[in-house]
């Protein structure tokens, strides 16, 4: 799957798939002329509009719909429980509580407390 041109890039190419020079479209985007005409290569836009293979309103239309795709991604992310962790990370809670018990910290109850919680939540998945 070819990569997405990132926002700034996208609006160069969007200058000029409409008429403009590559060069004043790469100045406009605040971007290098070489990564833009990489883009161009890359998306088919050229600076003949009768050849070009893709309009301004099509590189715009891509360009809202990987923005909205990026803030759907998002909004699932954040929704997403953290995960769970590791058995390996629980084992060395569990060896860093033995350790503290054997010490005779006070710090022991309450890793204890913490870990007790963690087995129900897991048990309760």
């Amino acid at each position: 799957m070819p990569r997405q041109p990132t926002e700034a890039t996208a609006r160069a190419l969007v200058l000029v798939a409409s008429g403009r020079s590559v060069q004043e479209a790469a100045t406009a985007a605040g971007i290098a002329v070489s990564t833009l005409t990489r883009a161009m290569r890359r998306t088919g836009v050229t600076t003949n509009r009768r050849r070009s293979q893709r309009t301004a309103a099509e590189i715009q239309a891509a360009m809202e719909a990987a923005k909205a795709q990026a803030q759907a991604l998002a909004v699932e992310r954040e929704a997403r429980p953290p995960k769970a962790p590791t058995k390996t990370a629980l084992q060395r809670l569990h060896r860093l509580q033995t350790e503290l018990e054997q010490q005779g910290r006070k710090e022991a109850a309450d890793l204890r407390a913490v870990l007790d919680w963690v087995e129900r939540k897991k048990a309760s998945r």
